[in-house]
C-alpha cells in the first residue's frame, strides 16, 4: 500500500486557500488530515455552502489539533495576509514543514526568526511564488543568464487585478495596499535577474476605490547599479468583457 504524506491547512481566507487545498486533495501522494480556521462564522459559512473542496475535509475545532499532532508532517499556511506570518511561525515552532503563501509579512524580525527556526530544525519553508516554475518566466531567465540579449538595463512589470469591494477590505489593513498584496511575484523575478536593488521607492495612491485608506493605484521603483525596474499595480484593471 502506498504511503501518503499527512498534511493539514491552517487558515482559509487567503486568495489561494481554496486552490491550495484542491491541489493537496487531488495529489495522490498527499493525505489531507483537516483544516483549521479560527473564525467560526467562516467555518459555518463554508460548511453551509457545501461545495468542493471545503466539503471534502474535516474542520478542526482547535489549532492544537494540527500543531500538536506529530503525525502531520507539513502544513499549508493560508490565512489572510495579516495572519499568515504569525501562523507560519507557530507551525514552524511545532516542527512541521510549511507551504507559505505570499506576501511574507510586515514584521521583518518575526520573519527572520521563522527562517532561523526552519534552518535549525531542518524544515522546508516554501513561499508560494507562482512564476518561479512558469514556462515563460523560466525562458526569460534562460535568455538573460545565457547572455543572449546583453546586459539588462530596464525592466517594466505590471500585475494589476480587478478586486471586488469585499476583497479590498482586508488588503486595506496594509499600508502598501494592492502593491503589498501582489508586487512580491514581480519583485521576486526582478531580484532573481538583477540581484538586490540599491534603493527602492514606492508611490501609494488611492484613486479608484471607496474603501477607506486603501492604496489602490501604486508604483514601486527599484534602482540597481546599472539598471532600473518599475512595478505598477492597481486594483481595478478590467480583465474581461461582459457580453
Amino acid at each position: 500500500m502506498k504511503l501518503k504524506i499527512p498534511v493539514a491547512q491552517y487558515g482559509t481566507k487567503h486568495g489561494h486557500a481554496e486552490g491550495v487545498l484542491s491541489v493537496m486533495l487531488e495529489n495522490d501522494d498527499v493525505e489531507v488530515k483537516g483544516v483549521f480556521e479560527s473564525d467560526k462564522e467562516r467555518v459555518k459559512l463554508l460548511k453551509e455552502r457545501n461545495i468542493y473542496p471545503w466539503n471534502q475535509v474535516k474542520f478542526f475545532d482547535r489549532k492544537e489539533e494540527i500543531l500538536s499532532d506529530s503525525t502531520i508532517l507539513a502544513v499549508a499556511s493560508e490565512g489572510l495576509n495579516i495572519e499568515s506570518l504569525p501562523q507560519t511561525h507557530e507551525i514552524l515552532l511545532s516542527g512541521k514543514h510549511v507551504f507559505y503563501d505570499k506576501p511574507a509579512g510586515e514584521d521583518l524580525h518575526l520573519f527572520k526568526l521563522s527562517i532561523e527556526i526552519a534552518k535549525r530544525q531542518n524544515l522546508l519553508l516554501q513561499m508560494g511564488y507562482m512564476f518561479r516554475n512558469h514556462d515563460g518566466f523560466k525562458k526569460i531567465a534562460s535568455i538573460v543568464f545565457n547572455g543572449e540579449i546583453g546586459r539588462i538595463f530596464q525592466i517594466r512589470a505590471n500585475m494589476s487585478t480587478n478586486l471586488t469591494p469585499e476583497d479590498e477590505q482586508p488588503i486595506s489593513r496594509h499600508t502598501g495596499g494592492i502593491l503589498y498584496d501582489l508586487a512580491g511575484h514581480m519583485i521576486d523575478q526582478i531580484v532573481y535577474l538583477l540581484g538586490r536593488p540599491n534603493t527602492t521607492k514606492s508611490f501609494l495612491r488611492q484613486d479608484i476605490s471607496q474603501q477607506k485608506q486603501f492604496s489602490d493605484n501604486t508604483l514601486c521603483v527599484l534602482e540597481f547599479e546599472h539598471a532600473i525596474a518599475t512595478v505598477d499595480i492597481n486594483s481595478r484593471t478590467i480583465n474581461h468583457i461582459k457580453s
